[in-house]
């Protein structure tokens, strides 16, 4: 959009649209931006702001236009991106102490998404905000893994090291990942044992795959540049977009240059997730301006299912809210249309939880029962004591 055009727009420019526009291609603009700063209710921005977490990326486009920023915001701006820093300090010391940890017991595995991607896309750890570390590990080395997160200080959050051996099974059957809490550093893990909680999803991804052929440095590996990419493209539409800070990897990933888009279109392809790198796409475009590198390919059913998704997505993101447990299922049910990963998504996810097994636990010879009393459990989380996270340190007896 040039300064002209945003000029003709400037009274209906919403928060949202600003921080877009600054985010996107449009903010190379200085003049825009500036005139852009002089209309935009700042006080809103800020808020919308923690919601999306891209404070970082957005002072450095502001920088350059400070002279139009009141100094309160300004101040406000600069101490978000403080705050980002040193969080990402912390993080990446911990990065490296347990990858250390990690190397010297020879146990493979591989950082994803957090500061190690902000340094992929951005040379800078800070750019990218992040609330914990994402470790991928080979699910074989799952209770050497958990002694040497103990012995670091790290406490299992989910599920609790409270329950029983039975609900922490089951949990692993259902979910991909376990999460830890380092109290003294106040450090979140989330220890992954597969990208996605439906196995079939990116099965060429799982942990064992992915660490036999991935970029390494001594046991740590890396996912290419197409794998990362197809990876983060579910990842945001499994959350529907709902923050600008997944949009901005996709759009700082195109914009780059790194990636092969004929690997892209392969690999996506043979997995079933094509779809899914087009939504991903279209979101990026509608609110960065991104170029789109796979035009070409738009007389497909699948795009016309990317194009649906991309609308819902986009309105999550300009509401700055996830989904509704019935729309997360329905948005779940197109991930991959894959006949295994149909069959585990509709059996598990209809059949039972995790969290059902902490409300009444039965014998395995029971376990069929869950099936049927799952609308039960469903209507009495959700609707009647409105919790939807029962694993955790309150799950004492279990």
């Amino acid at each position: 959009m040039s300064h002209a055009s945003l000029a003709g727009e400037q009274a209906a420019l919403s928060p949202h649209r600003f921080i877009c526009f600054c985010l996107g291609g449009e903010g190379e603009d200085l003049g825009g931006v500036v005139s852009a700063c002089e209309e935009v209710e700042w006080a809103d921005v800020i808020s919308l702001l923690r919601w999306h977490r891209v404070a970082p990326l957005l002072w450095s486009r502001l920088e350059a236009a400070s002279a139009a920023i009141p100094e309160q915001v300004i101040s406000q701006l600069r101490d978000m991106a403080r705050e980002s820093r040193m969080s990402a300090l912390k993080h990446s010391a911990e990065m490296s102490r347990l990858s250390q940890a990690l190397q010297e017991r020879r146990l493979p595995h591989m950082f994803i998404k957090g500061p190690a991607l902000s340094m992929r896309l951005y040379g800078d750890h800070s750019q990218r905000q992040c609330r914990d570390l994402d470790l991928l590990a080979d699910p074989e080395c799952k209770l050497a893994l958990s002694r040497l997160l103990k012995s670091l200080g790290y406490v299992r959050q989910t599920p609790s090291e409270k329950v029983s051996d039975r609900v922490s099974t089951v949990y692993l059957q259902l979910h991909k990942d376990w999460v830890f809490y380092h109290p003294e550093r106040r450090l979140t893990l989330e220890l992954h044992f597969r990208l996605d909680n439906n196995p079939h999803l990116l099965p060429e991804l799982s942990a064992k795959s992915a660490m036999s052929r991935g970029k390494h440095a001594g046991l740590e590996r890396t996912l290419s540049a197409e794998e990362e990419f197809i990876y983060l493209s579910a990842h945001g539409t499994r959350s529907c977009w709902a923050r600008l800070s997944w949009v901005t990897d996709i759009d700082a990933y195109v914009r780059s240059g790194r990636i092969d888009w004929s690997t892209v279109v392969k690999l996506a392809g043979q997995w079933g997730v094509l779809h899914l790198v087009q939504t991903a796409l279209l979101v990026s475009g509608a609110l960065l301006k991104t170029p789109d590198p796979l035009k070409d390919l738009r007389r497909t059913w699948r795009y016309r299912v990317a194009s649906r998704l991309a609308r819902f997505c986009i309105s999550c993101n300009k509401n700055g809210r996830f989904c509704s447990p019935l729309r997360k299922y329905l948005l779940l049910s197109v991930f991959s249309f894959n006949w295994k990963y149909q069959y585990y998504h509709w059996t598990h996810t209809i059949g039972m939880s995790s969290n059902d097994v902490v409300m009444l636990p039965l014998p395995g010879a029971l376990f069929s029962l869950y099936f049927f009393l799952r609308p039960v459990f469903w209507v009495w989380r959700y609707l009647v004591i409105k919790r939807a996270q029962f694993i955790s340190d309150q799950a004492d007896g279990i």
